[in-house]
Parts: structure tokens; C-alpha cells; sequence
């Protein structure tokens, strides 16, 4: 391998651990930010880490130094290939603003809690086509609600040609997650504060055999290191409430219940494995052939969901 080989593979693999890293901007603090933030330097990080070859949703976020959010800004995104030869990238796009309320109980590993209260909008390109696998960058222009210019650095971020995880028109797993039949009591399968025990009483195998839509969250509402669990959890929920006469829902835990609570560690469970997952949250819309109809990672905004969940019911 040539210098040239070792310095691409080596920024590749620095390039996931970065985006990793980057989803848990959500819970850099728990400090609630000051009322008004003056224009200036702002830094975007992606609410998403599994980008592939074709036709991809691209969400992120921005921060400035002192920790502030941009909600509500106007913003055009343009994206290159790190090989392409032009002197300019491509067409911008423009990315939409989407407002999360978050307020519930955030717990620690050492069984302390306290309630976070704030908006963990974020920004999100709906359609935007990588043609090749690679190093790819994205470029902003950002102007405020009262048109002042607003700088953000480039956001540097890997495409790949093959994802591990299920893909729109794959199977899923036919996973035998923990539910009801096999232990004691919800809250050994759950972290959410009022668990519907109806999204824990059946298996992903089991629902698969029925030929109805499924919706698998896998989320965390007290271990979140997103913050997004709680929202995107109650998305679910909300789900079940509306189209449970049409579909099932079933929510995972991504982390060990038991572990988590007894010695304070994230151990992934063998259903997390299994989908190839490495991130959360994740929502998974399957249609009645047990395809991948839809897929979100990280927040979710509601107007698509029901797009989605329409689409699939008919």
C-alpha cells in the first residue's frame, strides 16, 4: 500500500468515527443556552451517519461556540465528491427547518434524572442523490430570518457504496426480541416513563407472520445519547394510537435494560446487532411482505412519518 492508499484509508476511518461522534451534539449539554445569540460563526453536524450510494435524506444541525442552536434560518446546501474536478460544486438545495420539542425525564447511569425542556430542531435536505461512495462535502449558505448572512464551516462526511443495515425493498430480520411472555415485568424491556404494554407483547418474528405493516422503533428514552429517543419514541407511540387497527408497532430497546441499571453500562442487545445498527434512534416502516418500506435515523419529522405510514397502509 502506497502513502497515498494509507493517508485515504486512514481519513475514511477517521471520517466514520467523526460522524458518530457528531450525533450526540444533542447531549453536549444540559445548560440551557441564552436568550439571544448574536450572527456569527456557526458549525453544522450531521443528525445521521448511514449515507449510501442513491437517493439519501440528509438531516444536521447547527451550533455556534458558545453551544446555541439556529433554528428557523434559511439554507441552501451544496454537496461534492471529494474527486470532483470542477471548479464549483453542484446545485444548491434547499433544506427545510424542523422544531423538536423535547421535555421529559433524562436519566444518567448513576440513577440520577433531571427534566430537559428545549428544541432540538434541525435542518433537513428531503432528497439528495450521492452517485458514487466516498468522502463527500457539504456546503451552506445561511441567511436569518431578518436576511444577515450567517457563516458555517464545510461539514465534511462519508458515503458508502453498501450499508449493513436493511434498506428500502430489503427483509428484515426475523429478530425474537424480548416482550411480556418472557419477563417479568415492562420496565425490564423498557425505559419509557409510561410504557403502552402493546409494543412489547409480540416479537419482530411473530409480526412479520401476520402480513400486516409493521413499525419497529429501536430507541432508548432514558440512555438516549441523541436526546432524540424520547421524541422519536413518542412518534411511535403516537403511531400505535392512530393505526393500530392497521398495523403493529413494536419498540426496542437498543441497550441491555438490565445491564444498564445494575453496572451502569450500554451493552447493545442481540436485536441491535442483528439489523447492523450502530446508531440511535432508528424507525423502521415494513410493509406487509416484510420489505423495507421507509427508514429514518436520528429525528424524524412528523409530516414525513405520516407520509410514510399512509403510503404503506393504502
Amino acid at each position: 500500500m502506497n502513502h497515498q492508499q494509507t493517508f485515504t484509508s486512514c481519513t475514511i476511518v477517521l471520517l466514520v468515527a467523526l460522524q458518530l461522534a457528531a450525533l450526540s451534539i444533542f447531549s453536549v449539554s444540559c445548560t440551557q443556552p441564552k436568550p439571544s445569540e448574536p450572527i456569527g460563526d456557526y458549525d453544522a453536524f450531521p443528525a445521521a451517519s448511514d449515507f449510501t450510494e442513491g437517493i439519501n435524506r440528509f438531516p444536521f444541525s447547527f451550533r455556534s461556540s458558545s453551544g446555541n442552536r439556529l433554528p428557523k434560518a434559511k439554507v441552501y446546501v451544496s454537496f461534492s465528491h471529494s474527486d470532483d474536478r470542477q471548479s464549483e460544486a453542484r446545485p444548491e438545495v434547499q433544506a427545510t427547518y424542523h422544531p423538536i420539542k423535547n421535555s421529559g425525564h433524562h436519566f444518567h447511569l448513576d440513577g440520577s434524572h433531571h427534566i430537559h425542556t428545549d428544541d432540538l430542531g434541525f435542518y433537513m435536505v428531503r432528497s439528495i442523490e450521492f452517485d458514487k461512495a466516498g468522502v463527500w462535502q457539504a456546503k451552506f449558505t445561511v441567511r436569518s430570518a431578518d436576511e444577515k448572512r450567517i457563516d458555517v464551516a464545510p461539514l465534511v462526511f462519508l458515503v458508502r457504496s453498501e450499508s449493513n443495515i436493511p434498506k428500502i425493498g430489503e427483509a428484515v430480520p426475523h429478530s425474537n426480541n424480548p416482550t411480556l411472555s418472557n419477563k417479568d415485568d415492562l420496565s425490564d424491556i423498557t425505559t419509557h416513563p409510561n410504557p403502552n404494554p402493546k409494543l412489547y407483547d409480540v416479537t419482530i418474528s411473530h409480526a412479520l407472520r401476520t402480513s400486516r405493516p409493521l413499525v419497529v422503533v429501536f430507541s432508548t428514552p432514558a440512555y438516549c445519547t441523541s436526546r432524540l429517543c424520547g421524541p422519536v419514541t413518542d412518534l411511535a407511540y403516537a403511531i400505535y394510537d392512530r393505526y393500530s387497527d392497521v398495523l403493529d408497532v413494536i419498540h426496542i430497546e437498543p441497550f441491555e435494560v438490565s445491564t444498564a441499571k445494575t453496572k451502569g453500562r450500554l451493552t447493545p442487545t442481540p436485536t441491535l446487532r442483528e439489523w447492523g445498527l450502530e446508531t440511535e434512534p432508528w424507525l423502521f416502516i415494513i410493509d406487509k411482505n416484510g420489505l423495507v418500506f421507509d427508514r429514518f435515523e436520528g429525528p424524524i419529522p412528523p409530516e414525513f412519518l405520516e407520509e410514510s405510514i399512509q403510503s404503506v397502509i393504502g
